[in-house]
């Protein structure tokens, strides 16, 4: 079965897996679109070639082109005299990208003419059915009265009548009343009285994933599997809540053991889906060759996420919560947060289970902290281990381990340990010249405990860690790096010089918590609790260290006040 590439496939728990299911982006659809109110909430379309319906009304205009219009889908609000409102609110429809729109109405300017558009029924739970349906050779033609323009780009799911092939087709053009074109011969003989379902969405991930080939995939809800779900190549699957890329997610949930709940293969993307375990025994969440997994949780899992790399997802009580490279990642209570070979992890925070990082060999962690286990923070069955800008921290095991501790590829560079049973170092360890593991005496974080796992200020804890990572780049000797360790970067302080109402005698001064500015500034002219005092008379230009300002002649300008700050800091 081979679709049109680029289609995307819809998935509701409530659709049916005898739906179309699909829309295609890229038919040649109708262009007499004319809009008016295009830049507001509520546009209204007519076309030449077709007149709304009310049971368009739910269904999803798609505009694909025209001048000063914006691509993607609006809901049919409502249909009067044979012409359509949309709902274009702000976040309220979807662009062409996949994500809500962040601007009002679906043009830039209040009429659009010559606007190539369609319907897409595939969003809904119920599809338009379909009868009295023929075809004669080569059976791309299937006879239909009820065929419209809006039909273009919607696929159709035909049952076994006559000599009709049950499967999915793309309505790839229409003739109004008289009949519709597939994308491919839909029958091995002349037939008629066919019949099936166009648009509608599937119901579950396991019908989509059978016809997805280079295809967006949306999903919404949640499911329970019998059998893992499997895509073709080159998919992009994303779940949501009530509306395309809204940063909601969909959830499967294993319905038996053994199985990997999603497999997506060969330079494909996974978005903001929860894969659950479910209490069901050898249940992998996700892989794929070359997936990229973000926003995704992964739940009571063997391995929960694997792929080729993660970025910003979770994994929950799993066996191994990632074996992938990742990034801006948590694995919360598994036995092992982090896995995998080869693999590059960077900001990442593994918190609880047994061990945080357990490395197979060549590896890098890059500013990431293990907090809380009862093993080891970070470890390698192998000596190819590099660990920068690393904190661990109440380990029950040591902070920094390795399978071969005298072999000279392990390293160790600005990194910190605390509270770790076993030691901050693995006793023996021979590390490579220039590693450092720094034992602290206070806790680095804000509030570990309770998820915050930002630097505190603490001498003997934070302030350590902060822009302690200082190599310098090869080559640019005038570019001076200053990170943090940890997977938390902190803010730099907010700096308000003071205005001249609040510089008066005995008024104290903080820059990041810590007081920079003290003693006491008499001044007559500017208010305050202290009346004036004796001093001499200097103007704003020559004010300097060591003087008693009674009366500043002159403007002060905002530079001017910065000079002044400056003297009473030095």
């Amino acid at each position: 079965m081979s679709l049109p590439e680029n289609s995307v496939l819809e998935v509701h728990p409530t659709g049916s897996d005898t739906n179309g299911g699909g829309f295609s982006v890229d038919r040649t659809m109708a262009t007499d679109g004319a809009i008016s109110n295009a830049n507001t909430s509520a546009p209204v379309i007519s076309s030449a070639s077709y007149s709304f319906r009310a049971s368009d009304v739910g269904a999803w205009l798609f505009i694909s082109a025209g001048t000063n219009a914006v691509s993607g889908w609006y809901k049919i609000a409502s249909v009067t005299s044979g012409a359509a409102t949309l709902d274009a609110a702000i976040g309220h429809a979807v662009v062409f990208a996949g994500v809500p729109n962040t601007a009002v109405g679906c043009g830039t300017s209040a009429t659009l003419t010559g606007v190539t558009w369609t319907v897409d029924y595939s969003q809904g739970d119920t599809g338009i059915a379909l009868s009295s349906l023929a075809t004669v050779s080569p059976w791309t033609t299937v006879t239909c009265a009820a065929a419209t323009k809006a039909w273009i780009g919607n696929f159709v799911h035909l049952d076994a009548v006559a000599s009709f092939t049950s499967g999915w087709y793309c309505i790839t053009s229409v003739t109004p009343g008289t009949s519709f074109v597939v994308d491919r011969a839909c029958a091995t003989a002349d037939s008629s009285g066919g019949t099936g379902t166009l648009g509608g969405a599937f119901a579950t991930p396991n019908a989509a994933a059978a016809l997805a080939n280079t295809m967006r995939v949306f999903i919404t809800g949640t499911y329970t599997l019998t059998a893992g779900v499997t895509t073709g190549r080159y998919c992009a699957v994303s779940g949501y809540g009530t509306l395309r890329g809204d940063g909601g997610r969909a959830t499967v949930k294993a319905g038996a053991g053994s199985i990997t709940l999603l497999y997506i293969p060969y330079y494909a993307t996974l978005t903001s889906m929860v894969m659950d375990g479910n209490g069901q025994s050898s249940v992998n969440g996700c892989t794929g060759g070359y997936l990229q997994i973000m926003d995704c949780i992964a739940i009571s899992c063997a391995n929960g996420i694997n792929g080729y790399g993660a970025y910003k997802c979770r994994a929950e009580t799993c066996t191994t919560g990632f074996v992938c490279n990742a990034d801006h990642c948590v694995a919360y209570n598994c036995t092992t947060g982090f896995g995998g070979s080869a693999c590059v992890q960077t900001d990442c925070i593994a918190i609880g289970g047994t061990s945080g990082f357990m490395i197979d060999s060549f590896y890098l962690a890059y500013r990431c902290i293990a907090y809380g286990q009862s093993g080891n923070g970070f470890s390698s069955y192998s000596s190819s281990l590099r660990c920068v800008g690393c904190i661990a921290a109440g380990c029950g095991g040591v902070g920094f381990a390795a399978g071969y501790i005298g072999i000279g590829s392990l390293r160790h560079i600005n990194c910190f340990a605390y509270a770790c049973t076993g030691g901050s170092v693995q006793s023996g360890t021979v590390m490579y010249g220039g590693s450092t593991v720094t034992t602290l005496s206070a806790s680095p974080f804000i509030d570990a405990p309770n998820g915050n796992f930002g630097l505190n200020n603490d001498p003997n804890g934070g302030a350590l860690c902060r822009a302690a990572l200082t190599d310098q780049f090869l080559s640019l000797p005038n570019t001076n790096p200053y990170s943090d360790a940890g997977a938390v970067q902190h803010p730099d302080p907010t700096v308000v010089f003071p205005a001249a109402g609040s510089i008066y005698a005995g008024k104290i001064g903080t820059i990041d918590g810590v007081t920079k500015v003290t003693g006491t500034l008499h001044a007559s002219n500017i208010s305050g609790p202290d009346a004036a005092n004796a001093g001499e008379n200097l103007s704003a230009s020559i004010l300097g260290s060591g003087h008693v300002v009674d009366d500043v002649t002159g403007s002060l300008t905002g530079g001017g006040m910065g000079g002044i700050f400056e003297t009473i800091v030095r």
